[in-house]
């Protein structure tokens, strides 16, 4: 009586672009004022998933934190304020299924230990192109990744795009209203001095234009 040989399992690769193409990623372009209330939004009209919001300050996840709390979307903020035990214990209640919505910093993300992240909201891009791919393992291939990306980004996710050889598909919040924020006073004491200046300054207006509304 012959035996099967047992089909050999086919090896995954965990680089930048074989993790791109299996997992399941989508932006939002939207202006920072607006992205709390947009995360609001989003995380009301969408299926419960266990959830993991990656932020750039201890600030904004605790304020951030707050404010879904106050909107009873439970949430907890873990970041390097906060003492190992609270860290252990939040990852315990999100692990455990008591929390499904947590808030942290990249520095405290990968101390963690967290399991089965359903969904990653980028709220704020890595300052470095390459801790995105890191945050992208949490959902590597079995949940989804959401960003997040301002008009001053357009680099930062550039080279994101570009590290994994692909486009992340654009995706736009059905009943979204952007908000208009109040300009910053104008300097006229200082002056572009060179033309790669202006360029750039018509490029990133440009830009801006499709995600800030005008008054």
């Amino acid at each position: 009586m012959s035996e099967e040989t047992p089909t050999p399992k086919e090896k995954k690769y965990y680089d930048n672009i074989s993790m791109g193409q299996r997992t399941s990623q989508s932006v939002y372009f939207v202006a920072q004022h607006d992205k709390a209330s947009m995360l609001e939004r989003y995380l009301q009209n969408a299926d419960k998933k266990r959830t993991v919001v990656v932020v750039q300050s201890k600030m904004t996840a605790d304020e951030l934190s707050a404010r879904l709390n106050e909107k009873n979307v439970k949430s907890a903020a873990a970041h390097g304020n906060h003492r190992p035990e609270q860290l252990q214990a939040a990852a315990k209640a999100f692990n455990d299924g008591e929390i499904g919505l947590l808030i942290t910093t990249d520095m405290i993300l990968l101390a963690l230990g967290l399991e089965n992240v359903e969904l990653l909201v980028n709220f704020d891009l890595p300052l470095e192109a390459q801790s995105y791919f890191k945050r992208l393992r949490f959902v590597d291939e079995v949940g989804q990744s959401v960003l997040y990306v301002k008009p001053d980004d357009e680099k930062a996710f550039s080279t994101i795009e570009y590290m994994m050889r692909g486009e992340i598909a654009e995706v736009e919040m059905e009943g979204f209203e952007p908000t208009p924020h109040a300009p910053r006073p104008k300097d006229k004491t200082k002056k572009p001095r060179h033309k790669t200046v202006r360029i750039k300054a018509a490029r990133k207006a440009a830009i801006k234009s499709k995600w800030v509304p005008s008054e």
